[in-house]
């Protein structure tokens, strides 16, 4: 890290432009423009991910969120045996993909 000190600025991400949530990252000067590099949990151990952020969307089946207990039950409220309680239970399905997989890379060390 002691070559990077002067390089590098610490900074904060806001996610989705809310400002209730934000990431600590640092931004690193590249002749290409800046990186943003942010600490991901799920990222195995000793790899990382360079992601183009605007490529990537999120998509779900249908409407989000819905009513998932009328999908499988077809009830929009389940009553509960033995009292007044109804329950629902609501989701969504969905999954993110990559509009232009050819920027974004794995890198292993």
């Amino acid at each position: 890290m002691r070559g990077l000190q002067g390089r590098v600025v610490y900074t904060t991400v806001e996610a989705f432009d809310n400002a209730q949530i934000g990431f600590d990252g640092i931004k690193i000067a590249t002749a290409a423009g800046p990186i943003t590099c942010l600490m991901d949990p799920y990222v195995p151990q000793g790899s990382a991910w360079l992601m183009q952020m605007d490529t990537w969307v999120y998509k779900s089946l249908g409407q989000a969120p819905k009513n998932l207990t009328e999908e499988t039950t077809g009830l929009i409220w389940i009553p509960q045996t033995g009292s007044n309680n109804f329950i629902a239970q609501l989701g969504y399905r969905g999954t993110f993909f990559c509009k232009a997989p050819n920027k974004n890379c794995a890198i292993t060390f």
